[in-house]
């Protein structure tokens, strides 16, 4: 007799790569409310250092990445503008 379970849909193992290193530089799960419906429009995420603008994200949508429950970020670090003149 096999043993089988549901796999939580609800939890999505997510790959963050800076686009300037090419090297992956956090895994984390995140809760799919967490996440946008879509990639598609340009996003902004906050994370503890700072934000980070959203080059590509695959698969795109939020339907694609429940069915998988992974999702890769490739992100470009924000740098703060210097105001002084």
């Amino acid at each position: 007799m096999g043993l089988f379970w549901k796999k939580d849909r609800s939890v999505i193992r997510v790959r963050l790569f800076n686009v300037d290193t090419g090297a992956v530089f956090a895994e984390l799960d995140m809760q799919v409310q967490q996440l946008p419906e879509s990639f598609e429009a340009d996003t902004t995420l906050h994370l503890q250092d700072g934000d980070w603008q959203v080059i590509e994200a695959r698969p795109m949508t939020a339907a694609e990445f429940r069915s998988t429950c992974e999702l890769v970020l490739v992100l470009r670090k924000i740098q703060a503008m210097n105001a002084s003149s």
